[in-house]
Formats: C-alpha cells, structure tokens, sequence
C-alpha cells in the first residue's frame, strides 16, 4: 500500500518533528487573534485553541497567549473566506502589511472551480478537522519550524492538498467501517478504484480541451506591444505548468488502468486519486492564462490607439505643411 496522503491521522502519530527541526523557540508567543464570522463557529469550533494545545504539548515551555493590541504581538492569526492560490492556510514573517506583524492566514472555504459551470458555483467551508491541520501547520511555522520530508508529520506539505486529503478520510473510515476486515476492505476498493477511475476519465478529458484550447489561443495571438508581448510570455509558462500537470493526470491514470487490469484494486485507487489531483492542479494555471491574455489585449488595443494617435497627429503636420495660400492666379 503506497497511499499519497496519510495526513488524515497525523493528530495521532508520532511525530518526530523536534528532532527534525530544532529551530523552534521554546516561549510564550503572544497572538493577535482575529474574531471568526459568527455563522461558522458552529462547524469549525474553537480550532485555534486546539492548534494551540498541539504546539503546547508538543514543544514544553511553549504558551500561546492572546494579546488584544496588535502591535505587541508576535503574530497575528486571521480567517479567510478564500483560497489563496491553491492553499488553505499560508504564514508570512514580514511585517511590511495591513497588520504590521507577521501573520497566519487560515482560510476557511473555497468557491468551485472553472470545472463547474459559472451559474453552479458555491461556497464550500471546508472540513473542520482539516481547518484545524491547517491551524496546527501554520502554527509550527509561525514559531520557527519549516516544512518537513516526513509524510507522517504535520509539517510535510502535502497537507495542503485538500481532495487528496479528503479522499484518504473517507478510506480511514472505511477501514474503521468495516472493522479491518481484509476482504470487506478489498470490497470496498473494487467498488472505490471503479468510482475514480470514473471521475479521473471525466476530469483529465475535460482540462486537456481546456489546455489544447488555449494552447491553440495562445499560438494564434501576435502583439506589436512589447508589454502586450511580455504578456503573453506569461501565458504561455502557465500553459507549459497546465500541460506539466495535465501529463501527470494523464501518466497516472495509465498507471490506475494497468492495475485495474490486474484487479489491484488499492494501487488502481491511489494512481487515479493522484490523476484527479493533479487534473484539478490544470485550473490554477488556465486561470493564469485568462489573466495574462485579457492584460496582453487590453495592452495592444492601448498601444494600437497610440500608434494610430501619432499617424493621425503626422498626417495632420503634412497636411498643414502643403497647405498654400492663392490668390487669383498666384499661390504661396
């Protein structure tokens, strides 16, 4: 068994981390905490205490204690209503933003992606026990640890992976469902691996139209702007980062197919699970492209419009310069 994310029980594993990464400081960290929406107290509860504790336990001598004047704090912690990127949650150390701290940014929910049709859309709160991962990680970093090359531990990351993540939950408690039991377990992949297989085909057909769509844009636009230019630059190395995922997608759910011939059931669910993954990945870059190219546009139609303003502007100087003066049959 080669599962991808094992994040799902990382509360409760062992972890090796302060052996790992011994730049954490033992201390009392003052914390500038933000108050989150009412509406979704009730889903997430009180995850920053539980992050808190984590690190509490975890290294001995260190407190977290909240400070209400922000400008005496070490950090400071804020819940967003947004992804950031790809990411749930990111720590930044500068203090050159609207807090003047450095801070942790704990986002919440998610809009649906471009694979779902505009009209469609909704906001997603995501799982609350993965928020508070999410709270947990930013956390470490918060108070000086750095990523870790331990997929069991809390700082690998993946975490950040929220489909992968999701998917292994559900694994976790089919296991826990059917009480270990190998063959229920093997069961349960059958059906699994076949429900992927399904949703991987989907996904990886509907953003390779996507990529050799705007593959095929992109190789159609010239611009004379050097700006508009520059542009599209842009968007041709986010179409190379769509075509890198998409290759993945399409890679691994060769792989899934391979052992699904052979009725390794676990082995075909994690190659498609990894193809999905990486499928979703493709929209981050599409987004990037609609970016650049509505910027390249609107770039070359200015500078169109101040070519055609310098033409006009010298056609008009012509004009006037050959203009003569007459009189009866004399002209000057």
């Amino acid at each position: 068994m080669k599962p991808i994310v094992i994040i799902a029980t990382a509360i409760v594993c062992s972890i090796t981390i302060l052996s790992i990464l011994p730049d954490a400081d033992a201390k009392t960290w003052k914390v500038h905490l933000k108050e989150m929406p009412k509406h979704w107290e009730s889903h997430f509860g009180d995850i920053y205490t539980g992050g808190a504790k984590y690190w509490e336990k975890r290294v001995p001598g260190t407190y977290f204690v909240e400070e209400t004047q922000r400008e005496k704090a070490d950090f400071v912690v804020q819940w967003s209503s947004q992804f950031q990127g790809s990411k749930l949650g990111y720590y930044t150390p500068s203090s050159n933003n609207d807090f003047g701290r450095p801070y942790i940014a704990i986002t919440l929910g998610y809009m649906d992606d471009e694979s779902v049709s505009f009209q469609d859309r909704k906001f997603n709160l995501v799982d609350a026990e993965y928020a508070k991962l999410i709270t947990i990680h930013e956390l470490g970093h918060a108070i000086g640890f750095h990523h870790s090359d331990d997929p069991d531990d809390i700082m690998y990351p993946t975490i950040y992976n929220y489909d992968n993540w999701l998917y292994e939950k559900e694994f976790q408690s089919m296991k826990i469902s059917t009480q270990f039991n190998s063959k229920s377990v093997v069961t349960q992949f059958n059906s699994k691996s076949i429900e992927i297989q399904q949703e991987s085909n989907s996904k990886v057909e509907e953003v390779k139209e996507y990529v050799y769509s705007k593959q095929d844009l992109l190789l159609s636009k010239h611009y004379e702007s050097q700006d508009a230019q520059e542009e599209l630059n842009k968007a041709m190395e986010s179409l190379d980062e769509a075509k890198n995922y998409l290759g993945q997608a399409e890679w691994t759910q060769n792989e899934g197919a391979s052992f699904l011939s052979t009725s390794d059931y676990e082995e075909a669910y994690y190659k498609y699970l990894h193809s999905v993954g990486m499928a979703k990945k493709v929209w981050d870059p599409i987004i990037e492209i609609n970016k650049a190219i509505k910027s390249a546009d609107e770039l070359e139609t200015e500078y169109q419009e101040i070519i055609q303003s310098e033409k006009t502007s010298e056609s008009n100087q012509i004009e006037k310069k050959n203009e003569k003066t007459c009189f009866l049959f004399w002209c000057w």
